[in-house]
């Protein structure tokens, strides 16, 4: 059964379908910038260590940090492309549906008139491969992933700062919340997204024009 037919299971048969894909490729393989950074410090490490410390590139003391830099990088890349093939995404004049897995548990539906606002994010990765992720924001998820919020002081105490308040707009309800930093972030993490679009502007677009409507 490929991703297609399983994601026809969950249309009506009145539904008309709009806009189907997947994310681009190569962007969706290099999105998180969290480990490409994390690999570059290893990685910048060995090379200051080889041109100014004298040491070998293929010096043993240097080689387990090559070895976690070059971990940090492919190992993300080998995840998400074993993932890529069953991350599928579907639009009709009824619902936006997201497939984020292989499991039937990974399809994430919502009601076009439940999105009250979208929110597009480039990023690094974004700009270089002219891709963006879009964000849904609906009563489950009313708040904008990409707020600037200051980072949790940190504490000897790490338990209470991670369960400390902080200050949210609800987009959904035009208010604000108080909500905890722990919380916050593992909705964030959870919140449904169409990843490396390359045509993204067709579907803002067409998201936005629908919310307007309503």
């Amino acid at each position: 059964m490929t991703v297609l037919s399983i994601l026809d299971d969950f249309l009506e048969p009145s539904e008309r379908v709009i806009w189907r894909g997947k994310p681009s490729k190569m962007a969706y393989l290099w999105w998180d910038f969290g480990p490409i950074s994390v690999a570059l410090f290893f990685f910048l490490f060995v090379f200051v260590a080889y041109v100014f410390g004298g040491s070998s590139i293929f010096d043993l003391r240097l080689m387990p940090f090559l070895a976690i830099g070059i971990g940090f990088l492919i190992i993300p890349i080998i995840w998400r492309l074993r993932k890529y093939k069953h991350v599928e995404y579907v639009i009709t004049d009824q619902k936006l549906i997201i497939k984020s897995g292989k499991e039937d548990d990974d399809v994430w539906v919502i009601n076009l008139d439940n999105i009250k606002q979208i929110i597009v994010k480039k990023g690094v990765i974004g700009k270089i491969f002219g891709t963006a992720k879009i964000y849904p924001i609906i009563p489950s998820y009313p708040y904008n992933p990409e707020e600037k919020r200051p980072w949790f002081k940190v504490k000897s105490d790490r338990y209470n700062a991670m369960h400390t308040h902080l200050q949210v707009y609800n987009i959904v309800e035009s208010r604000y919340d108080m909500i905890e930093e722990y919380t916050l972030r593992r909705m964030v993490q959870s919140h449904p997204r169409l990843e490396a679009l390359n045509n993204y502007q067709m579907v803002e677009q067409f998201l936005k024009e629908r919310i307007n409507r309503i």
